[in-house]
């Protein structure tokens, strides 16, 4: 009530000394609401006559306290109800109150909602900060004069998460770690610790295990390191090294190659894949988040071709059956690469004899369909040749043998189920969350028919969809919500106490407050300033350095200088004047 008048009348106001009964804390007897601008001025003088000032340094202060006096004080009617009356009411102000058009820069009305929460929380997700996250938000709703909050209000937030999150950071992470891994029966989730404190994590799902590729390395560095040979300065060497592209493959025609990535491509690409969504100064916590977002960009695109895998037709060129299965069996990539050997195994191939096939020996064992071709291009891409094509179709083999279609390249690697359970950390999430946010639930109808369920956000976007070209609908629809608004309003106590809770916070994030910190964090590492100080000086800094210091001396003005007796200007100007 109070509220509503001060948000009238164009002040802000704030709770003050609250009261409660003797036998019973909890219960409240007396609150006062006051001014939001009463209270002392601080006392900041200085002895102007100082010029020391005392040791202290001179401040510009500003203060938005007026010591205004105006206040309410409710009183409880009696212990067993909740009902108040007002004890005092004062209601002069000794400052100016806000104006209509200043309404939009008071307390209240900067004041972050859930929405401006949840908006910060989720672009931090996606590697935007509060200063981006505000100017999307003023471009979502029409204008900076739309949004209440300034960008300094949602950076202070997001400061504000920060000091929550504090040293609860991998204790959450561990927490929600362990909660998958009881979730998820082919969730992994090990970490290791020294002294109670982090030192590693590691985690895979069962994704991983369908199509993970784990490349070990320490052995070979250990034994390459060992290597003592003195080749550093050999010129053959060396050659060779600059020009490996062309004779090292040449090595590798009998292992298997495919999948494989560069060392620097697999770095580069994993690098600017995830650099969208992380950052070096987040919090574990933010980098669990970010991380979960950018595989879930992975999973919806692995989903989106998968749907476009399942719903391209193919015009067959040849209309063969080997053709025709392995557009049935491989992805849509994968089958443009089987086609051309197929193609260039019917036109380009000849075969001169039983196992010789443009001078590629091919070897087959039709019992157990066993193919083998000296070009090794199986081995080494793990795709058949178009050796082998031309000799399955002369002898009569419609179907590519089921062990030389690898797993990694057939269209049904992930079954659909992975692919939902992605989603499916949603069910782990309590209720209200779930309703708060845009995710749907996946549920059987009566039919056997999976259908979405939409929440609260989906619910207004849904009807708002729908009623933008019916302004009579759309106009009781906004009279009912303004309704129903009215009927959910709360008092000022209880907005403040659910807009202040950590707990709702931690609820934005899908994560619960924990009870007790078992796993602390990893100190922090400072890289700035770090190693010997030193940086290499390129060959012009080299020569404009010494340039500038004096190595040779003048015998003209007998000074180190960058100049000879011959240009020396001292010199001449001295001889001027002696010949005048």
């Amino acid at each position: 009530m109070y509220r509503k008048y001060a948000e009238h009348v164009g002040f802000d106001v704030r709770l003050n000394t609250t009261t409660r009964f003797r036998h019973d804390k909890s219960i409240m007897k007396i609150t006062y609401v006051v001014c939001n601008r009463g209270g002392k001025i601080p006392d900041r003088s200085l002895d102007t006559m100082d010029t020391n000032n005392g040791g202290r340094k001179h401040r510009n202060s500003n203060f938005i306290v007026t010591d205004c006096k105006a206040l309410i004080k409710f009183e409880r009617v009696s212990i067993g109800t909740n009902e108040f009356q007002i004890r005092e009411f004062q209601e002069l102000h000794n400052h100016p109150v806000y104006t209509t058009e200043e309404c939009k820069h008071s307390k209240k009305a900067r004041k972050l909602n859930y929405v401006d929460k949840e908006f910060i929380i989720r672009a931090t997700t996606t590697n935007v900060g509060a200063t981006k996250a505000h100017k999307l938000r003023a471009t979502l709703k029409g204008g900076y004069e739309c949004v209440g909050p300034e960008e300094s209000d949602y950076k202070d937030f997001r400061k504000k998460l920060g000091n929550i999150i504090g040293k609860k950071d991998v204790q959450l992470v561990v927490n929600k770690m362990n909660e998958r891994k009881t979730y998820y029966p082919d969730y992994s989730f090990e970490y290791k610790c020294v002294d109670s404190v982090l030192n590693a994590m590691f985690w895979a799902d069962e994704t991983y295990k369908v199509s993970g590729d784990v490349l070990e390395n320490t052995d070979f560095r250990k034994r390459f390191n060992k290597l003592d040979h003195n080749l550093q300065d050999k010129r053959w060497f060396k050659d060779m090294y600059r020009r490996r592209t062309s004779w090292i493959p040449a090595y590798f025609k009998d292992m298997p190659m495919h999948g494989l990535m560069k060392t620097t491509s697999r770095s580069e690409s994993a690098s600017s894949f995830f650099n969208k969504h992380l950052h070096h100064g987040n919090f574990l916590l933010y980098f669990m988040v970010n991380y979960d977002t950018a595989i879930g960009k992975q999973c919806n695109t692995q989903r989106r071709l998968d749907n476009e895998t399942k719903r391209t037709r193919h015009k067959f060129g040849m209309g063969t059956r080997l053709e025709q299965h392995a557009a049935k069996v491989y992805t849509n990539t994968v089958f443009a690469e089987i086609r051309k050997e197929i193609y260039k195994g019917a036109w380009n191939c000849s075969i001169d004899s039983i196992e010789n096939v443009n001078g590629w020996q091919v070897e087959l064992k039709l019992p157990e369909k066993e193919v083998k071709c000296t070009c090794k291009l199986f081995k080494r891409m793990g795709i058949l040749c178009r050796h082998m094509f031309a000799v399955l179709k002369n002898n009569h083999i419609e179907e590519i043998p089921e062990q030389y279609i690898l797993r990694r390249w057939r269209r049904d690697i992930i079954s659909s189920h992975l692919l939902v359970s992605k989603n499916g950390l949603a069910e782990m999430e309590d209720e209200t969350f779930k309703l708060l946010t845009f995710k749907s639930l996946l549920i059987n109808s009566p039919h056997s028919v999976t259908i979405f369920v939409p929440y609260a956000k989906s619910n207004k976007e849904y009807y708002l969809e729908r009623l933008q070209t019916d302004k009579e609908k759309l106009e009781a629809f906004v009279k009912t919500t303004h309704t129903m608004r009215r009927v959910f309003e709360q008092d000022l106590i209880n907005t403040i106490a659910l807009d202040e809770s950590d707990e709702a916070v931690f609820r934005l994030f899908g994560v619960s407050i924990p009870e007790h910190i078992e796993v602390n964090d990893p100190p922090l590492i400072h890289n700035k300033g770090s190693g010997t100080k030193k940086r290499m000086v390129s060959a012009a800094e080299r020569a404009s350095s010494s340039s500038k210091s004096g190595s040779r001396k003048c015998r003209g003005c007998n000074l180190y200088v960058n100049h000879n007796w011959r240009t020396c200007k001292v010199r001449i100007a001295r001889e001027k004047s002696n010949c005048s």
